[in-house]
């Protein structure tokens, strides 16, 4: 499995996707970081739930990205803004519930990797 999965998913934190979505975004700092640690995490979730049935995944991610894309504008937009030390002390801060991501992600995602649906649904996240 390639990390680049891995980064991929970690960095819906940074990310925006395209789509619409008509969900109200976060505003404040703490309420921005807080979403971004939900939306790793319940993607990991859809990793782990869909794991094996690649049609199934791409269709999840899909939506996962359509009905997320207010809060990961937003997301992406305060990241963009953070210093590399701010950037540092949020990672260090969700460790632990980034390496349960990680673990989550790894083992989710193994059997679709090179799923051509799934990865058109992964562009997504650009």
């Amino acid at each position: 499995m390639s990390n680049r999965w891995i980064l991929a998913a970690i960095s819906v934190l940074a990310l925006g996707c395209k789509g619409g979505g008509d969900k109200a975004a976060p505003a404040s700092t703490d309420e921005l970081e807080t979403k971004s640690m939900q939306i790793v995490e319940q993607l990991a979730d859809l990793f782990a739930r869909s794991a094996g049935n690649c049609d199934k995944l791409s269709a999840d991610l899909a939506q996962f990205f359509e009905t997320k894309r207010a809060d990961l504008a937003a997301i992406r937009a305060w990241s963009a803004k953070q210093t590399p030390a701010q950037k540092q002390a949020l990672d260090a801060k969700y460790k632990g519930r980034i390496e349960q991501v990680e673990t989550k992600l790894a083992l989710g995602m193994q059997a679709c990797k090179d799923n051509p649906k799934v990865l058109e649904a992964m562009k997504l996240l650009k």
